[in-house]
This record gives structure tokens, sequence and C-alpha cells, in this order.
């Protein structure tokens, strides 16, 4: 496929083109996900990540947990602080640069992701987006 732009711009892997009038897409520097944690290590709120989405890569680091969900009681656990090995948790992300994202609701192929440890290069969770912007 070849498109040609009516001006230069700097495209490199990972940047989507995107209707300006779709409100729906999200661009944002934060974002609220549910996270699967697949990883024998801990999710550390101190440790760097890269969320790879789609083919785009962009480092991100962990602001907090909002809460872990108990699969045997079907409940939200509040003020968790730790998510280990196979829980699956809400957390809230920011992110080095902007994404352009979907809710994985609206988009599973945009609004999915990974997560990757900046060291190991091992695959630490799996995730769907579920708002971007900025939360308290």
């Amino acid at each position: 496929v070849a498109i040609e732009l009516d001006r230069d711009c700097d495209v490199s892997r990972g940047d989507m083109l995107i209707d300006i009038n779709n409100h729906e897409v999200l661009i944002t520097k934060q974002v609220l996900a549910d996270i699967c944690w697949l990883n024998r290590e801990p999710l550390s709120l101190q440790r760097k990540y890269i969320l790879r989405q789609t083919t785009n890569q962009v480092v991100a680091k962990i602001k907090s947990i909002d809460h872990v969900f108990d699969v045997s009681t079907v409940t939200n656990m509040q003020h968790q602080d730790l998510i280990q090995m196979n829980d699956i948790g809400r957390i809230q992300i920011h992110l080095q640069k902007n994404i352009v994202a979907d809710k994985f609701n609206e988009s599973l192929s945009t609004g999915a992701f990974i997560l990757i440890d900046e060291v190991s290069n091992h695959t630490v969770a799996a995730g769907m987006i579920r708002e971007g912007g900025i939360y308290s």
C-alpha cells in the first residue's frame, strides 16, 4: 500500500493514520487498564516496562494499582498494592509518549497491549485499555 501525504511528516513504525474528526480515538500518555500478570516477580511501581500496542513500543511506568480482582469471590479487593503471577488487576499507566488507541471493548487490536520487562525482555503482562486520560 502506498499513501501520499499533502506534506512531509515523520512517520515511522507503530504510527497510525486516523480521522481527526473521530472523537472516539484516544491520543494519550495516561492509560487506565486491566492486566493479567504473567511473571513470577510481582509488578513493581518502581520499574519501567515497555508497552507494546500493535507495532508501537513506548516506555511505561505504572502509576498505581487501583484494585486486584479476586476470582474466587468475584469481587474487587481495594487498596491492593501488589499484583502477583496470575492476578488480574486495574492499573494506571503513564507513558513516555502519546499513543493512539481505542478502548478494548471498541477495538480488540488497538485496545490490547502487552507489557515487557525492560531488563529481561520477557513479556510480563497482557492488558486491555479501559480509558485514556488523567485519573485521580
